[in-house]
């Protein structure tokens, strides 16, 4: 199964933010960032955890991300990002 994935404009917005202010980090940033797209374009439900009904998480660190799955399971939305402590 091939899902797209987009991100919300807030979900893009906190990823520029995280590369901007962590310029040490950009290099591995950039490569969660595609590392999310390809696990959440792979397969949704198989690569992420279900934090409550709708909503669920992956980690590529030294990201995660929360994001939700179309009703017909064929469209995910990356709705958040963020770099845990």
């Amino acid at each position: 199964m091939t899902c797209p994935v987009d991100w919300t404009p807030e979900a893009d917005s906190q990823l520029a933010s995280l590369w901007l202010h962590h310029a040490a980090s950009r290099k591995a940033i950039t490569e969660a960032q595609a590392q999310i797209d390809h696990l959440l374009g792979a397969n949704p439900l198989a690569n992420g955890v279900a934090v409550s009904e709708g909503l669920y998480f992956v980690a590529a660190p030294p990201l995660r991300a929360l994001y939700e799955i179309s009703d017909d399971n064929r469209f995910v939305t990356v709705t958040a990002v963020r770099m845990p402590p």
